[in-house]
């Protein structure tokens, strides 16, 4: 079991491991907000994500500019590469993909691997 003295500590530990792993490929930037600092609770699993907003870009889709063109792409049914991206995607119709969708679960199922018990019951 690892203790941290402080938050930021965990946090650079926690991206380090992403960043070795290819999780955070392409160059994201991702911004942690520490909003408090609390004493483990008993038989919770950490790290854990409270909250969080818009869906994870795809792999590969070309950085946050080509993010942006994607979703401008799946936005405009006339446009001449979107029926192309859809079969990328390996959706049906663009309203599969919502930009603005958060999976809370997904997240946490994803942080898992990382996860420990700090307190036992």
């Amino acid at each position: 079991m690892r203790e941290w003295t402080n938050c930021s500590r965990a946090a650079r530990w926690f991206l380090s491991q992403t960043t070795v792993n290819g999780l955070c490929a392409g160059n994201w930037e991702h911004d942690i907000l520490v909003e408090a600092v609390t004493d483990a609770e008993p038989g919770i699993a950490y790290p854990r994500c409270l909250t969080g907003r818009r869906a994870c870009p795809p792999e590969d889709c070309g950085g946050m500019w080509g993010y942006e063109y994607l979703i401008e792409i799946l936005a405009a049914p006339g446009h001449e590469e979107h029926d192309e991206r859809l079969e990328w995607l390996g959706l049906d119709t663009a309203d599969q993909f919502d930009p603005a969708a958060f999976d809370l679960a997904e997240v946490n199922s994803a942080l898992s691997g990382f996860a420990a018990i700090l307190i036992e019951n």
